[in-house]
């Protein structure tokens, strides 16, 4: 089971807990809890793959032209 799996089954098998372990009148604890569970999930997600100051990808050669200096030399 890959880790992803593992964690969208353990959220079920706590919703599933909640849902039948709670009293009617706390009904909507489970359903709170399985979407404070999943923007976590997002959350931790979205800051493990936040773009980085110095990322290598998406440098630029510092001897490119800019348009203007095209446009200068008569290249466009």
């Amino acid at each position: 089971m890959t880790e992803r799996g593992g964690a969208a089954l353990a959220r079920r098998i706590v919703s599933y807990l909640l849902a039948s372990s709670l009293p009617y009148r706390y009904a909507w604890c489970s359903p709170a809890a399985t979407e404070l569970a999943t923007l976590a999930f997002y959350v931790t997600t979205a800051l493990a793959f936040r773009p980085a100051a110095e990322n290598p990808y998406l440098s630029f050669a510092d001897d490119e032209l800019d348009l203007d200096e095209l446009r200068e030399r008569g290249e466009i």
